[in-house]
């Protein structure tokens, strides 16, 4: 119970300190401008642990939006991702390329099947979420991984904020992976959030794209309130990689212990 308690005030006192800014319509909304670390003390165990954390048992798992990206012509291209409000008047481009405010070199799609990269962009406009959780897969190890995202905040009043994440900072010490990269950090995702992203054509293509699967916290839905229900839904992110696998003591009388975490042998003691 206490744990609870101290999640909850750690989360609500996240958001109540966060910079306010003003929106097209005058109202006030909490951004992520200053790319603060989001989760503070917090750890993402914290959101998704079975005994007791945030939204453990009570709130439905977070389902992805996914997309596949990749590059043409071998040469390391920007995919520009969202933005509604910036880059939908660009169209859908062809067969792919150049959707929505991209080089003709990017192709951008939905992975998640009959559902088109139209209609998430679209949708993120209306219906905007914040990600938690962003799981990056490419099938081939490279240059692709080691990149910089670029969270690029606009607000109709002339603001504009950009926020670099490295995805290489976030590789786990313990991963034997190497084609798969799982970065904790929340990202608003609206009409006026766009996603710059280099796409290495050396290690990208139509049949080995870079898999980009977001894991949204809460969504917000206006249509809900229709039949009751309140102006959003939450989610619990779920566990992908053995970071959350509890704690294993392996004990064997008379013989030394192995203690391991996460799968892992930290060593004996005696």
């Amino acid at each position: 119970m206490n744990r609870n308690l101290k999640s909850v005030s750690q989360f609500l006192s996240m958001y109540e300190n966060s910079e306010r800014f003003s929106s097209a319509d005058g109202s006030e909304y909490y951004g992520t401008f200053e790319g603060d670390d989001h989760f503070g003390t917090f750890s993402p165990e914290d959101l998704t642990s079975a005994d007791g954390g945030m939204g453990a048992g009570r709130k439905p798992t977070s389902k992805p939006y996914v997309l596949q990206v990749y590059a043409t012509g071998g040469t390391t291209v920007n995919a520009i991702l969202f933005g509604f409000n910036d880059n939908f008047s660009a169209g859908p481009g062809t067969a792919g390329q150049g959707a929505y405010g991209n080089n003709i070199a990017i192709n951008v799609a939905s992975a998640i099947p009959g559902v088109s990269y139209e209609r998430l962009i679209t949708q993120s406009q209306n219906k905007p979420f914040d990600i938690g959780l962003w799981r990056f897969s490419c099938g081939t190890p490279g240059a692709q991984l080691d990149v910089t995202m670029t969270i690029t905040y606009v607000d109709a009043n002339g603001r504009t904020c950009t926020d670099p994440v490295p995805l290489s900072n976030y590789k786990d010490a313990y991963q034997q992976q190497n084609t798969i990269i799982d970065v904790w950090y929340p990202v608003k995702i609206d009409g006026n959030t766009y996603i710059t992203l280099p796409i290495t054509g050396a290690t990208t293509t139509s049949t080995n794209p870079l898999t980009i699967s977001m894991f949204p916290r809460s969504i917000a839905d206006q249509a809900n309130q229709l039949v009751g229900g309140g102006s959003g839904k939450s989610f619990t992110t779920p566990r992908l990689s053995g970071r959350n696998v509890p704690v294993i003591q392996m004990v064997n009388p008379g013989a030394a212990r192995v203690n391991t975490v996460q799968g892992v042998s930290l060593g004996k003691t005696m």
